[in-house]
């Protein structure tokens, strides 16, 4: 009798399991909200519908510095660790601006910023200098813009590169190229036409200064993920995996002697995928698997050239999103839980301390903050930050 009885118990159990819309993957060797004890995790800000689209970056003490867009006021935001305390600061505040922000730090210290200008379809740049922000328009389209996307880097020589693409409703009604690239030399700023189209652009730079993006390129088979660089004066972009289709997020980043580590999507199959390049050939490994429902995908390497991966994942009975953190070891990967939620960034210092922001969902109507809005959720999200030693 009690045999039978536990067979029950564990058939229901089983049954449980399997009707649920988000199996846990096998190789994902963590329970729900049983988070890693590795992880550090802390509010950076809490005063209102903010943490949408963070990205961060760190400094010369390995402090971060995180930009981020305000849902509710519709502000670029910014906040930065001076080593014992976070500061948060509205960077713009005029019409409707810092979405899909890119950041990184100079030699010296300084922050710099792209990101959108939705009001007037136009990419913007930030910097801080004695205390003060300043702002530039850099590039703008004469049409209205659906979306945008802008990425950052800053180079050996404190010159600043930023990969942007504007999203029309309509490009073939558009005669210019609306993936670009701009490039500061330290007096001016040079733009150069990259591609007729591309979306979700991510750029990182060499020893060499050289720029390296991935994204997201229509084909004549369908929209793939793409890769540009651009040496001796001329862009060479090419497919990087002919067989999955593009959607959802990529990123890259790039070891010093040029080698490109891109991370991506295939939802057709289920998978987050990971790819580099020696010589002329792409070497592909899968990060997840089984796994429908992945979000905020980003990368970065460490000084070992060992990459580390952040995304966000369904995982568990509850249905929830979680925050994964994934790092290479040989052909396999270590996976940690390391929070709820996710849209994350990460970025790894010269220590091999890892860094990420991301934000959180907690209770509050999103009309309190932001009356446009049209949606149906019933929760705003708050910006958070954890860290690994």
């Amino acid at each position: 009798m009690k045999i039978g009885l536990l067979s029950f118990v564990l058939f229901i159990l089983l049954l449980t399991v399997l009707l649920c819309g988000c199996v846990q993957d096998s190789d994902e060797d963590m329970s729900i909200n049983d988070f890693d004890e590795n992880w550090e995790t802390e509010t950076v800000d809490e005063s209102g519908w903010v943490g949408i689209d963070p990205m961060i970056a760190v400094d010369s003490d390995n402090n971060p510095h995180i930009a981020y867009y305000d849902q509710g006021n519709h502000d670029l935001k910014y906040a930065y660790f001076d080593g014992s305390s976070w500061t948060a600061e509205t960077v713009n505040s005029v019409g409707d601006v810092g979405e899909e922000p890119g950041i990184d730090v100079d030699s010296n210290g300084i922050p710099h910023i792209s990101y959108e200008d939705h009001t007037n379809s136009a990419l913007r740049y930030a910097t801080k200098k004695n205390g003060v922000w300043g702002v530039t328009t850099i590039d703008s389209v004469t049409v209205d813009i659906e979306a945008m996307s802008t990425s950052l880097k800053v180079d050996s020589n404190d010159n600043i590169h930023i990969a942007y693409s504007f999203g029309m409703h309509d490009p073939d009604q558009y005669n210019e190229d609306v993936f670009r690239y701009a490039f500061y030399n330290g007096n001016s700023w040079d733009i150069e036409y990259v591609r007729k189209t591309g979306s979700d652009v991510i750029i990182d730079i060499d020893s060499f200064n050289n720029p390296h993006i991935s994204f997201k390129g229509d084909t004549d088979d369908g929209d793939r993920i793409m890769y540009a660089t651009k040496s001796s004066g001329s862009w060479n972009i090419e497919v990087v995996d002919n067989a999955v289709k593009a959607e959802g997020d990529t990123g890259i980043a790039v070891q010093s002697d040029g080698i490109p580590h891109i991370v991506y999507h295939d939802y057709e199959n289920g998978l987050i995928k990971y790819t580099t390049k020696t010589e002329s050939t792409w070497t592909i490994l899968t990060v997840v698997d089984n796994q429908d429902n992945q979000e905020g995908l980003k990368i970065d390497v460490d000084s070992n050239n060992v990459a580390h991966v952040v995304y966000s994942n369904c995982q568990g009975a509850d249905d929830n999103e979680y925050l994964i953190y994934a790092k290479k070891d040989g052909s396999n990967w270590i996976k940690e839980n390391v929070f709820t939620m996710a849209n994350p960034a990460i970025v790894v210092d010269s220590l091999g301390t890892v860094h990420i922001a991301h934000n959180a969902c907690v209770e509050g109507n999103p009309l309190d903050y932001d009356p446009d809005y049209s949606g149906d959720e019933t929760e705003i999200e708050i910006l958070k930050y954890s860290k690994r030693e």
